[in-house]
């Protein structure tokens, strides 16, 4: 078997790295019978990341034999949090502990770089990422179910949902860093950049935020009305959809209620310093 090692990755990799996590992803679901979270290799997705490499802190790790990229993991930095994932590695050399050592090297170059808490999500019907995760110290804090469909709800008449500015970003970063107990600056900015922050209101005030109702945004809100003002802004919640913490039960409902199914469940997982959310949330696929 030929020897395989470590590297970090380079912008030029990003068509190999989209086609391993494609590849990966696709076998795993397919062993569980589940459906893949990507329909296509990731690769515009996959350059974007590792053009922000020097400017954010973040980190992409790759395992190469014979100049062949065979596993990938990245890490990107959120404050003092970082957010692991995706750890992919080809269906072919699964088994050979590539996954632990790819996972090690993120999580020592987030300890590295000072990160408090490190995050991420895992598929609950992937056991064996489970079980890598938790031998690796890490712990369950969130159980949470991810749904999709046409949703059928109604939001409050008193909550207003606007585009937010880029005026807006200092508060919307205080309101969700008070609720969420976490340093989402750095999305809320890209958000207001690029004309995707919804910001919901009442009497004026923020009382909510959301950076995309999908797979990849995440949302804060002080009560749940606020939370299905947000959801039902989007008719429509494209798959793989949202991620809503089980213990949400009266939200979990409504969405039940209003048309959405559930696709999957997942659980937050995190190593280091941990602040439960407070008010309520959706995460992102980050954390």
């Amino acid at each position: 078997m030929n020897e395989v090692s470590l590297r970090p990755a380079r912008p030029s990799d990003a068509d190999s790295i989209a086609k391993v996590i494609y590849d990966a992803f696709n076998g795993i679901a397919a062993e569980h019978g589940q459906v893949s979270d990507f329909d296509s290799p990731p690769t515009d997705r996959t350059r974007q990341r590792l053009k922000h490499l020097d400017q954010f802190n973040d980190y992409c790790v790759v395992a190469e034999t014979e100049n062949q990229i065979v596993g990938v993991n990245f890490i990107d930095c959120h404050g003092d949090i970082g957010a692991i994932g995706v750890l992919a590695v080809l269906p072919s050399f699964q088994g050979q502990r590539i996954g632990k050592r790819l996972m090690e090297s993120a999580i020592e170059h987030g300890r590295n770089a000072g990160y408090n808490s490190q995050r991420l999500l895992q598929a609950a019907y992937n056991s064996k990422s489970m079980g890598l995760y938790l031998s690796l110290g890490m712990v369950v804090r969130e159980h949470l179910l991810n749904l999709n469909g046409i949703i059928n709800g109604k939001s409050s008449p008193d909550i207003r949902i606007e585009r937010g500015r880029e005026s807006d970003v200092n508060e919307c970063s205080e309101f969700c860093e008070k609720l969420y107990r976490a340093d989402r600056s750095r999305e809320i900015n890209d958000a207001a950049a690029d004309a995707s922050l919804l910001v919901a209101r009442n009497d004026g005030k923020i009382v909510g935020l959301t950076n995309g109702i999908d797979f990849s945004g995440f949302s804060v809100a002080s009560t749940n009305d606020v939370l299905k003002s947000l959801i039902v802004n989007q008719t429509t919640i494209e798959p793989p959809g949202i991620l809503v913490p089980a213990t949400n039960h009266s939200l979990i409902k409504w969405c039940l209620d209003s048309g959405l199914e559930i696709n999957q469940s997942m659980n937050l997982m995190t190593l280091g310093e941990y602040e439960e959310p407070v008010g309520r949330w959706l995460p992102s696929i980050n954390f």
